[in-house]
Formats: C-alpha cells, structure tokens, sequence
C-alpha cells in the first residue's frame, strides 16, 4: 500500500486561489468588499452606530461597485470566479434597476427588463 502524502488530494482555499489569474483575484476581493459592505448597509439600517472606517467603506461602494463590473467584464465566461460570483451580480443588477427613473420609453422597458 503506498503511502500518502499529508493533505494529497485536497485542494486548499489557498491552492485554488493561486491559480486565479491577476483579474480571477480582483474580482474575488472586489466581490468580498461588497459583500462587507451590504452587511455594513444591513447593520446602519437596523439602527447599529457605525464606526467611521465603516462608513467610509459604506460610501465607497459605488467606486467598488463600477471598479467590479468593469474586472468582471475582463473574465472569460467559463471562469470559475464568474459563477462563484454569480448571486452578487444579480443582486446588484436588481438594485441598480431599483436605483433608476421607471423607464418610459418602449425599447426602455425592453431593455429595463432583460429583453434588450
């Protein structure tokens, strides 16, 4: 029987991190800021006193925000990071719609809701 090496056949956070590419990893950090900063938004609307870093995180999300789509749209479609990422992308496209004027126009509503 041969022996096995400590840890063989497992893949660590770290190891599969390390084979994300320059963006891969962008991308990651971008999507964990936000995801600190919906928590951060969560816990100021339920009356939490946020202590001044966090409102600066706070009001740093929508330079996060444009600086993580614009990462995003460097990945390839198959890659990892993009599905692992896939639940923020939505939320935030939702919001985003939720943030504009009702369109008003026909091709507007088109494109507001997906079919453009």
């Amino acid at each position: 029987m041969a022996a096995r090496c400590k840890g063989e056949g497992k893949s660590t956070a770290t190891e599969t991190a390390s084979s994300f590419s320059a963006n891969e990893k962008t991308a990651l950090k971008l999507a964990k800021k936000l995801r600190e900063i919906v928590v951060l938004e969560e816990q100021a609307k339920d009356g939490h006193k946020l202590q001044l870093n966090q409102q600066q995180k706070i009001a740093s999300k929508d330079s996060v925000k444009e600086e993580f789509f614009v990462v995003l749209e460097l990945l390839p479609p198959v890659s990892e990071v993009v599905a692992r990422v896939q639940d923020l992308v939505s939320d935030l496209v939702n919001l985003k719609r939720f943030d504009e004027p009702p369109p008003t126009t026909p091709s507007e509503r088109k494109h507001f809701h997906g079919q453009g």
